[in-house]
């Protein structure tokens, strides 16, 4: 190949390969944006944080801020949008390989649940951005972005088919599926909630254990939740993330 032709080719990719730095920079701002402003907006609110705030912590020009997100509220949705897909995410790979696994209904629910519910210990900032807006998680008033009505309705798919499987086995008492996911939801929000105003001080495992404990006590059937707890209610015995149990629950 003559020279002039590779130098043609060379000249060729560049405005390709500047591209591509110009998108991974431009990645990076905005992932480096949406950490920054999590923690912002988890200090003091949506309504007190002001874009200077944002762009001051995290030591960018205002005017890069707003070319990357040209609203206050566009870059709490962007946070939003970023962490639900994340977490459901999670949740998903966590269910499909324990269905792979052949675990019961009641098992998936546990281990799913304390995949959410440990996302959420893990992302203390992105937690109390959530609870500071005083928002019910479960309540559709309180998704008011079309992210977070998607989120919620996924979330709200694999909790009630969860529930129905679970149901079906004779494991749960019965009850209306969707009315069950809205109060585990609940549950799990004014635990968080209850461990974030303590100063965040409890172990994960220790709030996992009350949390997983409390969801057998409120919707497992009691000769389910006799097998599954210790004898004064407070924990799971060992092994009970993977006990099985016969048709009707015995």
């Amino acid at each position: 190949m003559s020279s002039h032709a590779s130098s043609i080719r060379r000249k060729g990719a560049s405005p390709k390969r500047a591209r591509g730095l110009r998108d991974a920079r431009d990645a990076m701002y905005r992932a480096h944006i949406i950490d920054t402003a999590e923690r912002v907006f988890s200090e003091k609110g949506f309504e007190s944080t002001k874009m200077q705030d944002v762009a001051a912590a995290a030591v960018i020009s205002l005017a890069t801020l707003y070319s990357a997100f040209p609203s206050k509220a566009e870059l709490y949705q962007a946070i939003v949008a970023a962490r639900g897909d994340e977490l459901l995410g999670r949740v998903a790979l966590a269910l499909r390989e324990l269905d792979a696994e052949g675990t019961t209904p009641l098992g998936m629910m546990l281990q799913g649940m304390t995949t959410h519910v440990r996302f959420f210990l893990e992302h203390p900032a992105f937690l109390k951005m959530n609870l500071l807006e005083g928002h019910v998680w479960y309540h559709r008033a309180s998704r008011p972005s079309r992210e977070q009505e998607d989120h919620w309705a996924r979330g709200e798919g694999i909790l009630k088919d969860a529930f129905a499987l679970g149901e079906q086995a004779g494991l749960f008492v019965p009850e209306d599926p969707g009315a069950q996911a809205r109060t585990m939801v609940a549950l799990q929000q004014t635990r968080l909630a209850n461990w974030v105003f303590m100063g965040m001080r409890e172990s994960h495992d220790e709030v996992l254990a009350t949390i997983q404990a409390e969801f057998v006590r409120a919707f497992c059937r009691p000769a389910v939740a006799c097998r599954l707890l210790t004898e004064d209610g407070s924990r799971l015995r060992p092994g009970a993330l993977t006990m099985t149990f016969q048709p009707g629950g015995a």
